[in-house]
């Protein structure tokens, strides 16, 4: 489902705070989180979130208290066919005609590419078209594939990728992912096929032992950059982009206004 894990020290006042099984926002607006990372990505941190504070050191210590994200505007339509956004492939264009005309809708979308997809860990970053043929992958098949099956019907959609914490009762991880983010209103939305809930917070796949934490687990998302590079040299951008600005050594403690 991931990309790799990172160390995340959570303080006993968020792990009681986990608890209580609050939403994304709440948690988020409670808590403070705090990390390394390097030059490379403090001002595309600094565009998402305001209450950002950058000490010296190498590598650089950020904190983000609170940890709430301003919404981003659609600067730049994405709705094209690219190497690794391929929608106009026909395994693409054949699984969408699959998904009722009603449902071609980002909640749709997402839900059905949740549905569609088998978890595997084996593949590495797989284009569109071959996510389609397939229908298996970790995180970033379902992000690639859904932005695809976005973009085919119409809908403007770019890949996210950045680290997801998840905090619940007996739970707190941190890993690198990769999710979607599709315009509306003129800013861009989260969706995330990989980690989807429904709206009774069931996660499809999970068993009934498993789905009672899973469904009170609050994500905190982190982006650290984009899929700017779709085409056939994608693969050594997002080596590089790992390397630049992944977080090290979260650490998360509860925040108090000052």
């Amino acid at each position: 489902m991931f990309l790799w894990s990172l160390p995340v020290n959570v303080s006993p006042a968020v792990r009681a705070l986990s608890e209580e099984g609050l939403g994304e926002a709440e948690v988020g607006s409670r808590v403070r989180v705090g990390f390394r990372t390097r030059p490379e990505a403090v001002d595309a941190l600094r565009a998402r979130y305001p209450q950002l504070t950058v000490a010296s050191g190498s590598p650089i210590p950020v904190t983000i208290a609170p940890f709430v994200e301003l919404a981003q505007p659609v600067v730049q339509a994405m709705r094209e066919s690219t190497f690794v956004i391929d929608h106009e492939e026909p395994s693409v264009r054949a699984l969408l005609e699959t998904v009722p005309s009603g449902e071609r809708t980002p909640p749709g979308l997402e839900a059905f590419v949740a549905r569609t997809l088998a978890e595997s860990t084996g593949r590495r970053f797989d284009i569109a078209s071959r996510v389609a043929t397939l229908k298996k992958g970790d995180c970033t098949e379902h992000a690639v594939l859904l932005t695809a099956l976005l973009r085919a019907s119409g809908h403007s959609a770019r890949v996210v990728l950045g680290v997801v914490v998840l905090l619940g009762p007996g739970m707190a991880e941190a890993a690198g992912h990769a999710w979607v983010e599709v315009e509306e209103a003129g800013t861009w939305r989260r969706l995330d096929a990989a980690l989807y809930r429904d709206s009774t917070g069931a996660w499809p796949g999970q068993s009934d032992v498993g789905q009672g934490a899973l469904a009170r687990t609050a994500r905190l998302y982190l982006p650290t950059n984009l899929l700017d590079n779709e085409g056939p040299s994608y693969g050594t951008g997002l080596l590089e982009s790992a390397v630049e600005r992944t977080p090290l050594d979260l650490d998360m403690d509860v925040w108090s206004a000052p």
